[in-house]
C-alpha cells in the first residue's frame, strides 16, 4: 500500500513531466533536430554555402503558408553556413517594420555596411551608394569594398514591403542579381507571387532575372507530418493515437499550420488536467481542444474527421511559380525540419 509520501512524490513527479510536455508545445521550444524538410532546408543550406564559397550575391525567395517553418529553416541553414564567418555580413530585417523606400534603403545599407554613414540618405543616394560598394563592378572601375565579404540581406515577411517599398526592393534585387555582385538578398513571404510583383513589377526588360531567382516552396503540413512533430516533442504516451490523430487530421484539412497543432495540443493537455485525469489525452478531449482553439469548420462531428483523409495535404507537391525554380518535395515529407512552425 502507497504511503501518503510516496503519492505526494508520485504526483509532483506526474506535475513535473507534464510541465515538461506543455513547455516543449509551446513556439518558443525550438528542437535540436527538425523534421519533413529536408529537401527544402538542403536547397537553403546549399544557396548560402555557395554565396561564401564564390563571394559572390544572388536571390532567395522562400515562401508557404504560416506555419510551414520558413523562417526555422532559413535561420538554421544561415546559422550552419555563415556562423562566425569573417567572409560573410548577415543583415536581418523584417519588412514591416518599414514605412517606405528611404528608410528600407537606409537600413540595408547600414547593414552590409555599417562603416558608412546612411543618416539622412533617400533611397535613391542609399541605394546608389550600396551599389558602389557591393554591386557588379564596371569595368576598368576601382572597388571600394572587400572583394572577399559577401553581404547577405535576409527580409522576412517582404511581401509588406512591396507597397510601401516596391522601387527600392526592386533595386536592391537588381544590384544582388549582377553577375559579380556581393550582395545577395533571402526574401521570406506567405505568398507565391511575391517575386514577380516586388522585383520584376510591369518592366519585362528584367523578366530575365527570374530565372536567377531560387525559390524554395514551404507546403502545408499533412496529418501525418503533424502527428510526427507533436510526438517529437511530446512522446508516444501522452496522447492516445485517435486522439492525436484527431488534432493532427483536423488541422492539416484546415491549414497545415504546425503551430495551430502545437496549440490545440496544449489546450488538450489543459482540458485533460481540468478534467482530473492523469492517462493520455482522449478522444473526445481533443475534439473539445479542437473545437476551442480552431472553431469554424473545424469543429465538425467526430466521424467527419475520422473518415477524412487528407490527400491534397499529404501530398508533398511543388507549385508552379511561373517559370521560376521550385521545389518540389516527394511524399512522405523530406527534411532538414519539421519542429513546427516558424513563418
Amino acid at each position: 500500500m502507497a504511503t501518503a509520501s510516496s503519492s505526494s512524490t508520485s504526483a509532483d513527479a506526474t506535475t513535473t513531466a507534464d510541465a515538461d510536455v506543455v513547455s516543449r508545445l509551446r513556439l518558443s521550444y525550438a528542437p535540436q533536430t527538425t523534421r519533413h524538410r529536408e529537401r527544402e532546408y538542403g536547397t537553403i543550406l546549399e544557396f548560402f554555402a555557395a554565396r561564401l564559397a564564390t563571394t559572390s550575391g544572388g536571390s532567395l525567395y522562400v515562401c508557404g503558408a504560416p506555419g510551414t517553418g520558413k523562417t526555422l529553416h532559413v535561420e538554421r541553414a544561415r546559422d550552419a553556413a555563415v556562423g562566425e564567418s569573417k567572409r560573410a555580413v548577415v543583415v536581418s530585417l523584417r519588412g514591416t517594420a518599414f514605412g517606405s523606400g528611404d528608410a528600407f534603403a537606409r537600413a540595408v545599407g547600414a547593414g552590409a555596411c555599417p562603416k558608412l554613414s546612411w543618416s539622412g540618405l533617400g533611397a535613391k543616394e542609399a541605394l546608389a551608394r550600396l551599389a558602389e560598394r557591393c554591386g557588379a563592378p564596371k569595368a576598368g572601375e576601382k572597388r571600394k569594398r572587400d572583394d572577399k565579404v559577401v553581404k547577405i540581406v535576409v527580409v522576412d515577411e517582404i511581401d509588406s514591403l512591396v507597397a510601401v517599398a516596391g522601387d527600392a526592393l526592386r533595386r536592391v534585387f537588381r544590384i544582388a542579381s549582377a553577375p559579380g555582385s556581393r550582395l545577395a538578398l533571402v526574401g521570406i513571404a506567405n505568398a507565391a507571387d511575391v517575386p514577380r510583383r516586388a522585383f520584376f513589377g510591369d518592366d519585362a526588360a528584367y523578366a530575365e532575372d527570374g530565372d536567377r531567382v531560387v525559390t524554395v516552396v514551404f507546403r502545408p503540413y499533412g496529418h501525418a507530418q503533424l502527428v510526427d512533430i507533436v510526438a517529437q516533442r511530446a512522446g508516444e504516451a501522452v496522447f492516445a493515437r485517435p486522439a492525436l490523430e484527431f488534432c493532427a487530421r483536423k488541422v492539416a484539412a484546415t491549414t497545415g499550420d504546425a503551430r495551430r497543432a502545437l496549440d490545440v495540443c496544449r489546450r488538450a493537455l489543459a482540458i485533460r488536467d481540468a478534467d482530473g485525469a492523469g492517462a493520455p489525452v482522449t478522444l473526445a478531449q481533443a475534439a473539445r481542444a479542437v473545437r476551442e482553439t480552431l472553431g469554424g469548420a473545424a469543429a465538425g462531428p467526430l466521424s467527419a474527421c475520422l473518415l477524412y483523409t487528407s490527400d491534397a495535404a499529404d501530398e508533398g507537391l511543388g507549385v508552379d511559380l511561373g517559370g521560376r525554380r521550385s521545389i518540389k518535395k516527394k511524399r512522405g515529407g523530406g527534411g532538414g525540419g519539421g519542429g513546427g512552425g516558424g513563418g
